[in-house]
């Protein structure tokens, strides 16, 4: 072969130019490629991982909706920082759904929705969101429609007071039970008055707006007196009907009286429809007597086919179980003998929470075991060993949430009147007292309903106070006259007062 020419060896250093640039592209492509695939590995285990913490944020709110409904609330955006040191941002969003067919909310279901976002490797933001419904189940009957989830501005809340002659009921009595309760036929609020006098003591119904305002729907006459306290349940009776149960305010002076309206301590009123209501029906506890101010109703309580009906002390077992399975026929089933008159119950699980007048004697704060509803037992507490101490004012009203109890008292000099128990397992211990407590000079706690981090406490002064637990920061309602029932529906308060108001409070 002879030697090649000028323009022989310049083509021959052109190819191989070319050739060399083809083989840097052919490498910085795979370079690239390998490059890509491990920032692709990376970014699908990243995403796993949001998946996995989104998960994990779901089933807490299906294990705390299972411990206590009331526990399912919102939290707010904040970083998680993982072992590694990766940074997350997870926020928990709980609203009441709607039911399509009414339009009206779902008090007694949740939509929880959980979002878990991050940036990925090159600072794209990057999220995982999920959601699931949680129920009520167990108080799927009862008056529990409160949201424990605030929503709104509670610092500034929004506020309408209303008289009851002014929106259709005609009278001006003190208010004496609230229950807020949605049903088949819509959002109603359930009304008790009484009164030293003997003119119309009503049983009063009010249709609810969308913006809670009440508007008078009907009422009757129940009893001499009215009545003291009421909740409004649906039992399971293989019906759609709602019912009243009534703490009769009437005392029955003629102990050998017959069942009549003002000779029962407790009283069923059917309002499955609002618009024709029928004369209540009486159960008199034969096993009280007396005479004098004694032995009418004064607190009330429903559970799981039972009310728990407490007592004006003097004529006989204060605390009794009474069976409503079939609320047109209920029947005194059980008792026990407080000594002292029971103002406010609550009950969960086995057990029975009782607040009394006794501010001497150290059991103002009772814990009785219901686990047999005919034979109710004293568990808590102990001899000489008071709960709330032997100095205390009396308890005039008792909830709880999960296992903190929460409970109001009557004005004393040296004690606060609201506090905050623990009661983790009253099986084996007796509630201890905790914090936060609330110091009210010169008034009482009428009235509880807790909404997440909010204690809403009604004084018996013309004031809703709306404590922030989280912070101690109160702010505080003025209402028409001083408080005597509260309750919750929703995001909104209703509180009555002793001047024949109720006021409507939601967030602005």
């Amino acid at each position: 072969m002879g030697q090649l020419t000028d323009k022989q060896k310049a083509f021959s250093t052109i190819e191989l130019m070319i050739a060399m640039a083809i083989i840097v592209m052919v490498l910085s492509a795979v370079v690239m490629t390998s490059f890509g695939s491990q920032s692709f590995l990376i970014g699908s285990q990243t995403n796993a991982e949001g998946m996995k913490l989104a998960q994990g944020l779901v089933e807490e709110q299906q294990a705390l909706a299972r411990k206590d409904f009331n526990l399912v609330n919102s939290i707010a955006s904040h970083i998680y920082t993982d072992a590694s040191g990766f940074a997350w941002t997870e926020e928990v969003s709980v609203e009441n759904p709607k039911n399509p067919s009414t339009d009206k909310y779902d008090y007694l279901a949740k939509e929880v929705t959980v979002k878990v976002s991050w940036q990925d490797q090159r600072k794209q933001e990057r999220d995982v969101t999920l959601k699931t419904l949680v129920s009520n189940l167990d108080n799927s009957s009862s008056s529990a429609t409160c949201n424990s989830s605030p929503s709104g501005n509670w610092t500034s809340p929004d506020m309408q007071s209303y008289s009851l002659s002014a929106i259709g009921a005609g009278i001006n009595n003190p208010v004496t039970g609230l229950d807020a309760f949605q049903d088949t036929v819509g959002d109603k609020l359930y009304v008790t008055t009484a009164t030293s006098g003997t003119v119309d003591n009503k049983f009063l119904i009010f249709d609810l707006a969308d913006n809670g305002e009440p508007s008078y729907k009907n009422g009757i006459d129940t009893s001499l007196k009215g009545a003291n306290a009421l909740t409004v349940v649906s039992p399971a009776t293989g019906e759609e009907k709602t019912y009243a149960f009534l703490a009769n305010a009437a005392t029955p002076t003629n102990w050998t009286c017959l069942e009549s309206d003002d000779c029962s301590q407790f009283q069923v009123v059917d309002v499955s429809n609002p618009s024709s209501l029928s004369s209540p029906t009486n159960l008199k506890l034969n096993w009280i007597s007396g005479s004098g101010s004694t032995g009418n109703g004064k607190s009330i309580y429903y559970r799981n086919g039972y009310v728990f009906l407490g007592l004006v002390t003097g004529g006989g077992p204060e605390f009794n179980v009474i069976d409503v399975h079939n609320p047109h026929a209920p029947q005194a089933v059980g008792k026990y003998s407080v000594g002292r008159t029971v103002n406010a119950i609550y009950a969960n699980g086995n057990y029975a929470y009782l607040a009394t007048d006794d501010n001497a004697g150290g059991n103002t704060l009772l814990v009785l075991d219901i686990s047999n509803p005919t034979t109710p037992a004293l568990k808590w507490p102990k001899a000489g060993s008071p709960i709330m101490g032997s100095t205390f004012g009396y308890g005039n009203a008792i909830t709880a949430v999960a296992n903190s109890l929460y409970f109001g008292m009557s004005n004393n000099s040296s004690n606060p009147e609201f506090y905050t128990l623990a009661n983790p397992n009253p099986a084996v211990a007796a509630p201890t007292t905790s914090t936060p407590t609330v110091d009210l000079p010169s008034v009482s706690v009428k009235g509880i309903a807790i909404r997440d981090y909010l204690a809403n406490i009604l004084r018996s002064d013309n004031k809703l106070a709306i404590y922030n637990m989280t912070t101690s920061a109160e702010h505080d309602i003025s209402l028409p006259s001083n408080g005597t029932a509260l309750d919750c529906q929703g995001n909104y308060l209703y509180a009555g007062d002793a001047g024949g108001h109720i006021t409507v409070v939601t967030g602005s």
